[in-house]
């Protein structure tokens, strides 16, 4: 838990698949870039965070990198009906268990939709990041119906 009495620090990064942004790479990938990875744990770790939420996180080994050099628990779900957007979960100093909720029984989220089931003290706390649709691949590039959709769902659960 956080060095300071009587709180919680929450952090959540849109981490563009770590690849910098402009993209490291010179055009926009998918894929972590080595140089970016080292950069952003050194901020993560410099923010002396009690759970940090991540959306868009390439692929299983980038939540394993910053699991090791944080020394935070954490895990990682691929993207729905878009796998490449993953989202990962790190905690530290809590008890907690993730529930996915980006495949349920009315809807695949486009994006990811995760829990974080844990207790602050006595209370018990239940944290949802959750990576909406955009515009990019909505028709007509009007996401708002789909975002309302995925709300109504997350809610509804």
């Amino acid at each position: 838990m956080s060095t300071r009495p009587n709180s919680l620090t929450l952090v959540t990064h849109n981490a563009y698949w770590f690849q910098g942004a402009p993209s490291l790479w010179g055009q926009e990938r998918t894929r972590a870039h080595p140089d970016a990875v080292p950069l952003l744990t050194r901020l993560y770790d410099a923010l002396d965070m009690d759970i940090l939420c991540l959306q868009e996180v390439p692929a299983p080994e980038v939540l394993e990198m910053l699991r090791a050099e944080l020394g935070m628990e954490g895990v990682y779900f691929p993207g729905g009906k878009r796998p490449a957007y993953g989202g990962a979960i790190l905690w530290q100093g809590l008890a907690g268990s993730v529930v996915d909720f980006t495949h349920t029984a009315e809807r695949v989220f486009e994006r990811v939709c995760l829990k974080l089931d844990t207790r602050i003290g006595d209370r018990s706390l239940d944290l949802v990041a959750i990576h909406l649709a955009s515009n990019r691949y909505a028709p007509a590039r009007r996401g708002e119906p789909l975002r309302l959709a995925e709300l109504a769902t997350l809610f509804a659960a």
